[in-house]
């Protein structure tokens, strides 16, 4: 009985040793998508807290347009792949001349949030950056228009302005093809592109 005890126990350990999630540098990412079976049930982690540098909320602001970001943290999602994934989500709120144009902090809807992304850019990537730091990393995520039911892209870099944290982003669109003879009801976003200064509040 006690021998069947042990033998139990190795083979449960060695089941769940072989189970175990491998943990890599987020940066690595990229990797997955060329060879995706390599990489089932790892785990991507932000193993130099890059993000956490981008949590919080930040507003922006150009002339009579006020732009708000709420950006989170989330550690271990599970991707369709399936591996796990380190993340930024986040919602926002535009105004203009006062007047709130969309708003979407109030979501709780993960599969309509209104930004999330996980790419870290380092100064070389598109687009480049020539007084980036070296030793941190630009941020690129998704933004959403559920308004206008279009999508652009956010790249969001550390700065510091009047000595306080700052991010310096720029939106752009994402360009995507239409129908010339059907084309959709919005081609832009509500929020204009460009860039952005954002102030931790």
């Amino acid at each position: 009985m006690k021998n069947l005890f042990i033998l139990t126990f190795i083979i449960f350990t060695s089941l769940s040793c072989k189970a175990q999630t491998p943990i890599i540098d987020i940066e690595k990412k990229h990797l997955a998508w060329k060879n995706p079976e390599s990489y089932i049930n790892a785990y991507f982690k932000d193993i130099n807290n890059f993000y956490d540098g981008f949590e919080g909320t930040w507003v922006g602001t150009r002339g009579n347009k006020t732009l708000k970001i709420v950006l989170k943290k989330e550690e271990k999602i599970p991707n369709d792949i399936p591996y796990f994934t380190d993340y930024m989500y986040g919602e926002y709120q535009y105004i203009e001349d006062g007047v709130i144009k969309i708003n979407t902090l109030d979501n709780t809807d993960r599969f309509k949030t209104g930004i999330k992304g996980s790419s870290l850019l380092k100064s070389h990537h598109k687009p480049p950056c020539a007084d980036c730091d070296l030793n941190k990393r630009r941020l690129r995520i998704g933004f959403f228009d559920r308004v206008h039911n279009v999508s652009a892209t956010l790249t969001l870099q550390h700065t510091t302005v009047n000595g306080k944290p700052a991010l310096k982003g720029l939106m752009y669109g994402d360009g995507g093809s239409y129908n010339a003879a059907n084309p959709p009801k919005h081609l832009y976003m509500v929020i204009p592109t460009g860039w952005w200064t954002f102030i931790k509040e």
